[in-house]
């Protein structure tokens, strides 16, 4: 009897745990319950997203940061260059000046030459300007946190601006040399001050 008894007790027990459970399913179902975890399934989701994205963004600072420090090193030791090409030219048109006052001490007109000198001066000057002009524009670029693909392009348009006013003044320190030769009675060698070619960023 007791046996019997332990039994249904047991049956009933097992019964019930199954009725909870499948009320507990049944409530799994409701439209509430669905929602929310519909809701917490894209909060998930989109806080992943957020994860993802932000660590995109450090890594494209990260690459920029670098990008601009490898930009700046190289921007340095072109200006250097630059600016060892116009000093030579500034020694090189001392020199003629020189040469000019000992002639023209001597009787001989130089008036052509110093006119051409003159010249070669100011495409000199305006080298000198250009290249200033060019670094001052890149470290505001720099400074303002512009793009390093927009401040690459800049420096190789102010690269290729102030090559140019470096090789005209080149070219008016030829002529000034050009038209004095003769007047010692020796060949005047030509400037070696022709701008090397640099490359560009």
């Amino acid at each position: 009897m007791n046996k019997h008894l332990v039994a249904i007790l047991t049956l009933g027990a097992v019964l019930g745990s199954s009725v909870v459970s499948a009320r507990a399913v049944e409530g799994s179902r409701d439209p509430a319950v669905r929602e929310r975890a519909q809701l917490e399934r894209q909060e998930a989701r989109d806080t992943k997203i957020q994860e993802r994205d932000a660590l995109r963004l450090r890594l494209e600072e990260k690459r920029n940061s670098e990008r601009k420090e490898r930009l700046i090193k190289f921007w340095n030791r072109t200006i250097e260059r630059l600016q060892k090409l116009i000093d030579r030219q500034t020694r090189m048109s001392t020199k003629i000046a020189e040469r000019l006052a000992k002639y023209k001490a001597a009787g001989k007109d130089v008036t052509r030459q110093e006119a051409l000198l003159v010249t070669a001066n100011t495409a000199i000057a305006t080298a000198q300007t250009s290249m200033t002009n060019a670094e001052a524009a890149l470290q505001v670029m720099m400074t303002e946190n512009k793009p390093v693909s927009e401040i690459i392009a800049k420096a190789r348009e102010l690269h290729k601006e102030v090559i140019g006013k470096i090789r005209l003044a080149h070219r008016a320190l030829v002529d000034v040399i050009v038209a004095t030769r003769g007047m010692s009675g020796a060949q005047t060698p030509t400037p070696s001050v022709s701008p090397t070619a640099t490359p560009t960023p």
